[in-house]
């Protein structure tokens, strides 16, 4: 066999060679690549149904559930249902990859503590630890109560909901007056204006002498030109 025969004939091997061996590369690549995706499946959606269902839906498609051992609670949901999934919906995962569920509480119950008394910081932080909002206050102004406490609340103690409304007085605060001179001024007259400013007043009997006209005032406690706050006591004592 001449030389060049022999050249020839070997570069056909190789070049046979080489093409069986890409061959061999391509069909290898794309079997490797039909396995995998045959072993690829689409999460489905679990959030909505009960543990049994989503058990049943998971397993058709290998893949096992697992459900977490804490509840929580959830306004929506009812209890034993699912609320959350991890992977998501509609992620591209391989069989038998663990999927992980939690599980609804149902809805949280609340039992109202009563904040009535209290001032209204302290209320809305009780209120707060038990899981509450405050959803409005509305305010009374009264020296009759305490300033800065809750004197309502909506709903009651041992009431039932999510958001408490709360009745808050203000108060008048300390308002400061300049006490006038009442003496010789009609005494009802004088002890109705005073009330209407917050002081209390007390009408006692004067002691003048006889023949002196009566229903006016002759003395007065504090004096003419006193500062006075709302809440002092007034004594006016009124001829009779």
């Amino acid at each position: 066999m001449s030389q060049t025969s022999w050249v020839w004939k070997v570069g056909r091997f190789l070049v046979l060679s080489g093409a069986l061996g890409a061959t061999f590369v391509v069909f290898a690549v794309l079997s490797a690549r039909i396995v995998t995706r045959s072993r690829d499946v689409t999460v489905p959606a679990f959030v909505g149904q009960s543990v049994d269902d989503a058990t049943r839906q998971a397993a058709s498609v290998e893949l096992p559930l697992s459900v977490d051992t804490t509840r929580r609670p959830d306004p929506t949901v009812p209890a034993g249902y699912i609320i959350e999934q991890d992977p998501v919906p509609g992620t591209t995962t391989r069989r038998q990859r663990r999927i992980r569920v939690w599980v609804s509480a149902g809805p949280q119950v609340v039992r109202m503590p009563a904040v009535v008394g209290q001032t209204q910081r302290m209320a809305e932080l009780r209120l707060a630890e038990a899981g509450l909002a405050v959803a409005g206050i509305a305010e009374v102004t009264t020296n009759a109560l305490e300033a800065d406490r809750v004197v309502a609340q909506d709903p009651p103690p041992s009431g039932s909901g999510r958001d408490v409304h709360l009745l808050v007085n203000r108060g008048y605060g300390r308002q400061v007056f300049v006490m006038p001179d009442l003496v010789g001024v009609d005494g009802t007259t004088a002890a109705e204006l005073l009330r209407t400013t917050g002081l209390r007043v007390t009408v006692a009997p004067a002691t003048v002498p006889e023949g002196t006209a009566t229903g006016f005032i002759a003395r007065q406690t504090p004096n003419a030109g006193s500062a006075v706050t709302v809440g002092d006591a007034v004594t006016l004592e009124v001829v009779r």
